[in-house]
């Protein structure tokens, strides 16, 4: 009479294990993707709570718009008491405070006045387009350091700085699945292709120079 068998072969469990890591393989990506979804989507509400804020303070201040650097306080400081939440300047897919920055171009006046470090704000009435004109965006430095603005590409094409510099402190190739969230001067909010933020002609800003790679 033949033993019955009561376990698996060595054959059997290896081809179990292949099938489990087969398995995996597919699957982890798509976790990983609809996770970076979810974060992209948290994001996206605090970029829609920031661009309310932003026009609350313009309401508030003869619909001009915080200065970016008074010497005193930055941009993120003067909105805090419309927001009340310092997690909200907080990217869910990157840690680091604040995760946001302003348009350079859009949001100033000047920079350059009477040599002192006072940027004033802009006033909504003169920003041709708003809702075609970038606020603010997700922003971190080329070495993944904080930066509380981003370089518009005005800014850059036309020698503001010294030399043409190869970032713009937006995080390349986007947080949130190849794109950031953005802000506009209206206040609406949208997440934007990473290309399309770099090569559209934006209100107040240009296309990306072919200097800057």
């Amino acid at each position: 009479m033949r033993q019955r068998r009561t376990g698996f072969t060595l054959i059997e469990l290896l081809v179990v294990i292949a099938i489990i890591a087969i398995l995996a393989a597919i699957l982890f990506p798509v976790f990983a993707k609809a996770r970076e979804k979810a974060r992209q989507s948290s994001c996206l509400s605090n970029t829609r709570q920031i661009g309310t804020a932003f026009m609350s303070y313009a309401q508030d201040y003869d619909e001009c718009l915080p200065g970016m650097d008074n010497d005193v306080v930055n941009w993120y400081v003067l909105l805090q008491p419309y927001i009340k939440n310092t997690q909200i300047f907080v990217c869910p897919s990157r840690n680091n405070y604040p995760g946001y920055g302003c348009c350079w171009y859009n949001m100033m006046v000047d920079w350059t006045a009477a040599g002192t470090n006072i940027l004033r704000g802009q006033s909504l009435g003169n920003i041709t387009r708003p809702a075609d004109a970038l606020l603010f965006t997700e922003s971190e430095g080329s070495d993944g350091s904080v930066a509380y603005y981003v370089d518009s590409l005005r800014c850059v094409a036309f020698g503001t700085y010294a030399a043409p510099r190869n970032y713009d402190n937006m995080p390349y190739p986007g947080r949130h699945n190849g794109g950031n969230n953005c802000g506009f001067c209206d206040g609406h909010a949208k997440w934007v292709s990473f290309m399309d933020l770099r090569s559209t002609s934006w209100s107040g800003w240009t296309s990306q120079p072919s200097t800057i790679q």
